[in-house]
């Protein structure tokens, strides 16, 4: 697979022909379009995010807790969500008061043998709830 600079990707994804935004658009919403996207690329995909050029989402618990250590963002990634959001919310802080917080949350939900063991059972409440 190339990216459109004509480099090499090993992340596979849709082709980044523009911002992103009309896709997204078209999903119903940020989180819509990663499930498309991993539904279609895998656990690991790369796709084009306004505001981030190209970003990488990772749908995998084991995947997720290796990776956990990465915290690398633009700044602004997620600023247009901030008046969405009440103040303090991961999603929107800066980096290095995000850090802290996503380990945490990744030490409880990422990987466990005990949620992995209770995986269908959560899948199927959630999409009863649903």
């Amino acid at each position: 697979m190339r990216s459109d600079a004509g480099t090499p990707s090993l992340i596979p994804g849709p082709p980044a022909r523009d911002d992103g935004t009309a896709a997204i658009a078209a999903a119903g919403g940020l989180h819509e379009y990663q499930l498309r996207l991993h539904a279609e690329y895998g656990p690991v995909v790369r796709f084009p995010l306004p505001g981030a050029g190209l970003a990488v989402s990772v749908a995998d618990p084991v995947l997720l807790e290796a990776t956990a250590k990465i915290d690398k963002r633009p700044e602004k990634l997620f600023e247009f969500l901030a008046p969405l959001q009440e103040s303090g919310n991961l999603q929107t802080i800066p980096a290095d008061e995000h850090g802290p917080w996503r380990r945490v949350m990744l030490s409880v939900l990422a990987g466990r043998p005990s949620h992995e063991a209770h995986f269908a059972r959560f899948t199927a409440l959630a999409a009863e709830l649903a």
